[in-house]
């Protein structure tokens, strides 16, 4: 409710400028450089805005018609953007270099971004095919418009060895719970790595993968259902709090202190660091009811204001993110783009003198990427069928009432119920 007044009051506030307050410089004469404004929003900070404003350098630079004028949304200056956007206002372009469902998907929802899918089928350039489907597919609404598109993505994932979890490949909450009891029962103290806390791990749980409890597109959650009583019950097992001074977490798992370490798959030299410093590894992703499953976390997103008023000019901006000579630098993670994300792989798996890997300090000659290791990251990325739909706001309510029950002073009931009803409320709002 509280947001939702905020926003009410911003938008008569704008409303009362809108004289003095336009989305985008409206065109002049022929010949004239159109101004369109491309707005930064940073809910979660990254290094990804300096590769963007260089990129805003370059289209300035290069192209005679348009110009972009930056405006940067931090902090309460994204409820400004919001109020802006429901006022029929805002910047032409948005930009956020790691998907927020709770800033993107109210936008999505309301139809505020414009369907990119026209656009993508009729540039001359750039087709469908040229991106990974099953991405693209989890990224589109469900009426099948695509209203925000990435050119970089991660796996998160959880990881074991052979010799810890033996031949499993793919397991079920409930064998991913049983194997982290066992473990606890043969003096493993830290199943999963020390710098993962029982809180940590609900929390990747919720926003890293979707295991049926929120349900951004229908609105609704289901923090009272049996999912969330056993990941409760799993999180009593895992530590209080977090190791932050302990990095070596693959060394740990080396030598057996862990059973799993959870990593975010950035690039084909991951897999190199893999057989590097684990040897055999296995890859998990997250245990689901039907098995283990793996999401993407989608980095630099774009999408284009539906109250634009030029359209063609964003799209202008946006496709060079797109396109197989894209100059983007993939350091958010891997190429949405097929031939790029071949080419990422086909250098992994090359012998070169200058590729090293900076692994807790140590800097470590990368040898070349196996076949086999290149493989496992196509059926990866390839088995992928769904978003991961980080929602800070709901990360922090959780965040605030798991401790109510780890100490104790709530049932699992209680803190269910609660969590249940303040997501509710912000879904509603």
């Amino acid at each position: 409710m509280k947001k939702f007044l905020m926003i009410f009051i911003a938008t008569m506030l704008i409303a009362m400028l809108a004289s003095c307050s336009n989305n985008t410089t409206a065109p002049e004469a022929e010949g004239a450089v159109t101004t369109i404004t491309l707005g930064i929003v940073e809910t979660i900070p990254s290094s990804g805005v300096d590769y963007t404003m260089w990129h805003v350098s370059k289209f300035n630079e290069e192209e005679e018609s348009y110009n972009i004028e930056v405006v940067n949304y931090t902090g309460d200056d994204v409820m400004r953007l919001w109020a802006e956007l429901i006022a029929g206002n805002g910047p032409d372009v948005i930009y956020s270099a790691y998907y927020d469902e709770g800033f993107f998907g109210p936008l999505k929802n309301r139809d505020m971004l414009a369907d990119l899918w026209p656009f993508i089928d009729a540039d001359p350039e750039i087709n469908r095919s040229d991106f990974f489907q099953n991405i693209l597919s989890a990224s589109q609404n469900p009426d099948g418009s695509l209203r925000t598109i990435a050119n970089q993505f991660t796996v998160p994932t959880l990881i074991s060895t052979s010799e810890a979890v033996g031949h499993v490949q793919s397991f079920t909450l409930n064998s991913f719970l049983e194997i982290i009891s066992n473990a606890l029962d043969t003096g493993i103290a830290y199943p999963i790595d020390r710098t993962l806390s029982g809180r940590g791990f609900i929390i990747h749980m919720l926003m890293y993968t979707d295991i049926g409890i929120i349900d951004f597109d229908g609105g609704v959650s289901h923090f009272e259902s049996q999912m969330f009583y056993d990941l409760l019950d799993l999180a009593l097992l895992l530590p209080r709090e977090e190791a932050l001074d302990y990095d070596d977490t693959f060394a740990g798992l080396r030598n057996g202190e862990h059973i799993f370490t959870f990593d975010l798959i950035f690039n084909a030299d991951s897999f190199t660091e893999y057989e590097i410093f684990l040897g055999d590894f296995i890859l998990l992703g997250f245990p689901s009811d039907e098995g283990s499953r793996y999401d993407a976390f989608l980095s630099t997103n774009l999408g284009i204001n539906e109250n634009s008023e030029n359209p063609d000019a964003a799209w202008s901006f946006i496709r060079r993110y797109l396109l197989p000579n894209t100059q983007i630098v993939f350091t958010l993670g891997m190429p949405m783009r097929i031939d790029l994300f071949e080419q990422e792989v086909e250098k992994a798996m090359s012998e070169l003198p200058d590729r090293f890997a900076d692994e807790f300090g140590i800097n470590t000659h990368l040898n070349a990427l196996s076949e086999e290791s290149a493989e496992v990251l196509r059926e990866t990325v390839e088995s992928i069928s769904s978003i991961s739909r980080f929602d800070i706001t709901i990360a922090n309510i959780v965040w605030e009432e798991l401790p109510h029950f780890f100490s104790g002073t709530r049932t699992a009931e209680d803190v269910a119920r609660i969590i249940q009803n303040r997501v509710t409320l912000y879904l509603n709002e």
